[in-house]
């Protein structure tokens, strides 16, 4: 944990990798017609970034002995993660920040991340740990949304606490119970989810599973999800059934 104070953080500006990666960008952007964009990195959650620099178990210890360490080690962490999206999003021809779930937000209106520690760290780590290096981000962004692949439901309050969260991914729904996910944010949010085969097999369809979705919105809520087409279903077919069903049932 002492080595912490050796640390300093990286000039992004002159790191040869990360200008090898906006350089890449740039160069997709120019293969690529202009009806497509190029978006930002699979942004990682400083948590996420911390336990791929400091070795995963004496990262975690270190929450209990060097608490002090793991903060200046995280406030290192976040602060890159903010200049690298920024430095990123200056090199994109049509900056919108998003990453590689599909969540769009307008500028301004937050940027998207991942964050799977949430599943691993209890609620009073997580608060400790968690929630304030989120929060710097969404300051700075506007606001965030995240997504966990892991399940995270202990941790919903501490998400909660975050200025401007704007949604949840929470992949596989079983991840977490969408109902309690629904009642627990009063406020506006968008949830986006995957039925997976478990949804078909619990359900016994997708179109079923989305009409479960749907009866559970309330005004103000919005429920993302990206269906799977089952062996035989028509993709199109599906789809058209899917939008048929959200708007003539939409709150």
């Amino acid at each position: 944990p002492e080595d912490v104070y050796k640390l300093k953080e990286p000039d992004l500006n002159a790191d040869e990798w990360f200008q090898a990666h906006l350089k890449r960008t740039k160069r997709i952007q120019e293969m690529l017609p202009s009806t497509y964009y190029v978006g930002l990195y699979d942004v990682q959650s400083p948590l996420d970034v911390g336990v791929l620099i400091w070795h995963y178990e004496d990262f975690l210890k270190a929450m209990y002995t060097n608490p002090e360490e793991v903060h200046i080690f995280l406030k290192m962490v976040t602060d890159t993660i903010i200049e690298s999206i920024k430095l990123n999003l200056e090199v994109l021809d049509k900056p919108i920040p998003f990453g590689p779930d599909d969540v769009d937000l307008p500028m301004g209106l937050g940027i998207h991340m991942s964050d799977d520690m949430m599943a691993i760290l209890s609620p009073k780590l997580y608060e400790e740990f968690g929630t304030p290096y989120l929060t710097k981000i969404s300051k700075e962004f506007g606001g965030i949304s995240l997504h966990s692949c892991g399940r995270f439901a202990h941790n919903i309050k501490n998400l909660a606490k975050i200025p401007n969260f704007r949604g949840i991914d929470y992949g596989q729904f079983v991840n977490i119970n969408t109902e309690a996910l629904i009642g627990f944010f009063r406020r506006s949010i968008v949830l986006h989810t995957v039925p997976g085969e478990k949804a078909n097999e619990l359900y016994g369809s997708t179109l079923n599973y989305f009409k479960h979705i749907n009866a559970l919105r309330k005004r103000g809520k919005f429920v993302l999800t990206a269906p799977i087409f089952p062996d035989g279903v028509n993709p199109k077919d599906l789809c058209d059934a899917i939008i048929k069903e959200l708007y003539s049932n939409s709150p």
